[in-house]
Protein backbone atom coordinates (compact mmCIF):
# COMPACT_ATOMS: atom_id res chain seq x y z
CA UNK A 1 0.00 0.00 0.00
CA UNK A 2 2.88 2.12 -0.11
CA UNK A 3 3.40 2.53 -4.06
CA UNK A 4 2.17 6.04 -5.41
CA UNK A 5 -0.02 4.03 -7.51
CA UNK A 6 -1.77 2.29 -4.64
CA UNK A 7 -5.75 2.80 -3.91
CA UNK A 8 -6.13 1.98 -0.24
CA UNK A 9 -10.17 2.57 -1.19
CA UNK A 10 -10.51 -0.24 -3.50
CA UNK A 11 -8.37 -2.62 -1.41
CA UNK A 12 -10.78 -2.10 1.47
CA UNK A 13 -13.50 -2.48 0.06
CA UNK A 14 -12.96 -5.69 -1.59
CA UNK A 15 -11.82 -6.82 1.82
CA UNK A 16 -15.30 -5.85 3.26
CA UNK A 17 -16.84 -7.34 -0.17
CA UNK A 18 -15.31 -10.78 1.15
CA UNK A 19 -15.83 -11.01 4.81
CA UNK A 20 -19.53 -9.50 4.08
CA UNK A 21 -20.93 -10.05 0.76
CA UNK A 22 -23.79 -7.46 1.24
CA UNK A 23 -20.42 -4.71 1.71
CA UNK A 24 -19.68 -5.16 -2.12
CA UNK A 25 -19.35 -2.25 -4.01
CA UNK A 26 -21.75 -2.76 -6.97
CA UNK A 27 -19.44 -2.22 -10.67
CA UNK A 28 -20.31 0.78 -12.45
CA UNK A 29 -22.52 0.72 -14.84
CA UNK A 30 -23.66 3.48 -17.78
CA UNK A 31 -26.07 6.10 -16.57
CA UNK A 32 -28.16 8.59 -18.51
CA UNK A 33 -25.86 11.62 -19.63
CA UNK A 34 -27.92 15.06 -18.85
CA UNK A 35 -24.66 17.39 -19.23
CA UNK A 36 -23.28 16.36 -22.72
CA UNK A 37 -21.29 19.73 -23.30
CA UNK A 38 -19.55 18.39 -19.75
CA UNK A 39 -18.50 14.82 -21.29
CA UNK A 40 -17.61 16.83 -24.63
CA UNK A 41 -15.44 19.32 -22.30
CA UNK A 42 -13.75 16.18 -19.99
CA UNK A 43 -12.99 14.32 -22.99
CA UNK A 44 -11.17 17.41 -25.10
CA UNK A 45 -9.35 17.04 -21.56
CA UNK A 46 -8.70 13.38 -21.74
CA UNK A 47 -6.88 14.39 -24.84
CA UNK A 48 -5.24 17.75 -23.80
CA UNK A 49 -3.56 15.10 -21.17
CA UNK A 50 -2.33 12.80 -23.66
CA UNK A 51 -0.70 15.89 -25.56
CA UNK A 52 0.30 17.52 -22.45
CA UNK A 53 -1.28 20.48 -23.13
CA UNK A 54 -3.35 21.16 -20.18
CA UNK A 55 -4.28 24.64 -18.88
CA UNK A 56 -3.03 25.21 -15.28
CA UNK A 57 -5.61 27.84 -15.25
CA UNK A 58 -8.65 26.02 -15.62
CA UNK A 59 -7.20 24.31 -12.26
CA UNK A 60 -8.09 24.60 -8.75
CA UNK A 61 -6.90 23.71 -5.28
CA UNK A 62 -4.66 20.73 -7.60
CA UNK A 63 -1.42 19.81 -5.26
CA UNK A 64 1.58 21.22 -6.22
CA UNK A 65 3.20 17.76 -7.43
CA UNK A 66 0.04 17.24 -10.35
CA UNK A 67 1.52 19.31 -13.02
CA UNK A 68 5.21 18.65 -12.55
CA UNK A 69 4.75 14.61 -11.65
CA UNK A 70 0.72 13.60 -12.33
CA UNK A 71 0.48 15.15 -16.36
CA UNK A 72 4.00 13.60 -17.05
CA UNK A 73 2.56 10.47 -15.96
CA UNK A 74 -0.60 10.27 -17.77
CA UNK A 75 0.31 11.64 -20.97
CA UNK A 76 2.77 8.79 -21.09
CA UNK A 77 0.23 6.37 -19.98
CA UNK A 78 -2.48 7.68 -22.59
CA UNK A 79 0.40 7.89 -25.33
CA UNK A 80 0.71 3.98 -24.39
CA UNK A 81 -3.13 2.85 -24.23
CA UNK A 82 -3.84 4.39 -27.80
CA UNK A 83 -6.88 5.56 -28.37
CA UNK A 84 -9.82 6.87 -26.41
CA UNK A 85 -13.35 5.66 -26.89
CA UNK A 86 -16.14 6.96 -26.07
CA UNK A 87 -16.76 8.22 -22.53
CA UNK A 88 -19.78 6.63 -21.04
CA UNK A 89 -21.13 8.40 -18.12
CA UNK A 90 -21.43 6.05 -14.77
CA UNK A 91 -21.66 8.53 -11.91
CA UNK A 92 -22.19 11.92 -10.86
CA UNK A 93 -22.31 13.39 -7.87
CA UNK A 94 -21.50 15.93 -5.19
CA UNK A 95 -19.28 16.22 -2.86
CA UNK A 96 -19.12 19.37 -0.85
CA UNK A 97 -19.09 22.12 -3.89
CA UNK A 98 -17.54 19.88 -5.77
CA UNK A 99 -19.23 17.59 -8.80
CA UNK A 100 -17.44 14.84 -9.72
CA UNK A 101 -18.20 12.54 -12.39
CA UNK A 102 -16.58 9.27 -13.40
CA UNK A 103 -16.72 8.14 -16.61
CA UNK A 104 -16.18 4.67 -18.31
CA UNK A 105 -13.53 4.93 -21.26
CA UNK A 106 -12.23 1.41 -23.35
CA UNK A 107 -8.87 2.19 -24.26
CA UNK A 108 -9.14 -1.42 -27.11
CA UNK A 109 -10.25 -3.88 -25.27
CA UNK A 110 -9.77 -2.66 -21.29
CA UNK A 111 -11.99 -0.69 -19.26
CA UNK A 112 -11.15 2.08 -17.75
CA UNK A 113 -12.35 4.52 -14.95
CA UNK A 114 -11.60 8.25 -15.67
CA UNK A 115 -13.10 10.74 -12.94
CA UNK A 116 -13.03 14.97 -13.21
CA UNK A 117 -13.70 16.87 -10.10
CA UNK A 118 -14.96 20.48 -10.88
CA UNK A 119 -15.89 23.54 -8.32
CA UNK A 120 -18.78 25.92 -9.16
CA UNK A 121 -16.72 28.03 -11.78
CA UNK A 122 -16.10 25.38 -13.22
CA UNK A 123 -11.89 24.75 -12.92
CA UNK A 124 -11.11 21.00 -11.42
CA UNK A 125 -10.10 19.95 -8.72
CA UNK A 126 -9.07 16.53 -9.35
CA UNK A 127 -8.51 14.31 -12.30
CA UNK A 128 -7.45 10.85 -12.34
CA UNK A 129 -7.49 7.87 -14.60
CA UNK A 130 -7.63 4.24 -13.35
CA UNK A 131 -8.03 0.78 -14.95
CA UNK A 132 -11.71 -0.69 -14.07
Amino acid sequence: MNSNTANPTTFVDEIAALVNPALAVPPLAPIPDGEPAMTARFKVMLEQLRNGTLDPAGFAYIPSWFFPEAVPYYQDLLQDLGPAGPLVLAKREVLGDDRVYTYLVKFGAATWRYTVSIIPDGRVTSLSLAKN
